[in-house]
C-alpha cells in the first residue's frame, strides 16, 4: 500500500486524544533495527509494527517520541542522516529534512542526539508510555534517561510520575501503535495493573478486544518490574 501521510496524521491524532485523556504525557516508539544473518549479510528488514503504524517510515534505526500535555500536540523523529555513499547500496533515506517534510515531524535529529535529548523530552511527564521487556538495549536506555532525570532533582529536573508499561499486540492492519496503557508502576508504590490498551481506544478496533493483565509491580522507584 502506498505511503499516505494524512493516514498517519489521523492515526497519531487518536493516540493523543487518548494520551490526553489519560492526563497526557510522552510515548516512546522505537524503530526496528537491522538483524545480522551472518558476517556479510542481514535478515530481510521488517519495521516494528507500533513504530510504522504511527509513523509510516519504514528505515530502520530510530525512534518517535510523541508528546502530549499542557494542550500541546508533538511528534519527535530521531532518524538517520542522508548518506550519499550508504544510499546507494540500501536506498534513500529520510533524513532529518524528509522525516519533518513528508513524515509529519514536529522536530527531527539524527539518531546519534537520541540519548542527549531524551531526557528533556520526557521530563515532568506525568506519564511515559514505554514499552518494556522488548528490547534489553532500550530498556538500559530508558533506565538510563529516567536515571539521570532522578539525579538532577535538584537542580529542577523531574522524572514521570507514572510509567505505563505496554506491549506490541498488534500489526499495521489491527491498529496496533503503542499499546500503552495496560499497566502503571507509580513511583510513590507498587500497583496493579489495568486491563486497558491505548491502542484499542485510540485505533476503535482489536483483533484480540482485550489486554492481558501482567504481574504486580515490583518496584518502588518506578523502574520496570522484574
Amino acid at each position: 500500500m502506498p505511503f499516505d501521510p494524512n493516514v498517519h496524521a489521523r492515526r497519531r491524532e487518536r493516540v493523543f486524544a487518548e494520551m490526553e485523556r489519560r492526563g497526557g504525557g510522552a510515548m516512546v516508539l522505537p524503530a526496528a533495527d537491522e538483524k545480522l544473518r551472518n558476517a556479510e549479510n542481514e535478515y530481510v528488514f521488517r519495521q516494528d509494527s507500533d513504530y510504522l503504524w504511527t509513523v509510516g517510515l519504514d528505515e530502520p534505526t530510530g525512534a518517535a517520541v510523541l508528546v502530549a500535555r499542557g494542550g500541546e500536540r508533538k511528534l519527535v523523529l530521531f532518524v538517520r542522516p542522508r548518506d550519499k555513499e550508504k544510499e546507494i547500496w540500501n536506498g534513500k533515506r529520510a533524513g532529518v529534512e524528509g522525516a519533518k517534510e513528508r513524515f509529519g515531524a514536529n522536530e527531527a535529529y539524527p539518531v546519534a542526539e537520541l540519548e542527549a535529548k531524551l531526557p528533556d523530552l520526557v521530563e515532568g511527564a506525568p506519564t511515559l508510555w514505554w514499552r518494556f521487556g522488548q528490547d534489553p538495549a532500550w530498556d538500559a536506555r530508558m533506565a538510563r534517561t529516567l536515571g539521570t532525570l532522578r539525579a538532577g532533582v535538584r537542580t529542577g529536573k523531574r522524572a514521570p510520575l507514572a510509567i505505563t508499561r505496554s506491549r506490541r499486540r498488534s500489526s499495521t492492519r489491527s491498529g496496533g501503535a503503542a499499546g500503552a496503557g495496560r499497566a502503571t508502576v507509580r513511583s510513590s508504590r507498587p500497583v496493579r495493573t489495568r486491563r486497558s490498551c491505548i491502542t484499542a481506544r485510540a485505533t476503535r478496533r482489536s483483533r484480540t478486544g482485550r489486554c492481558a493483565s501482567s504481574t504486580r509491580a515490583a518496584s518502588t522507584t518506578g523502574t520496570p518490574p522484574t
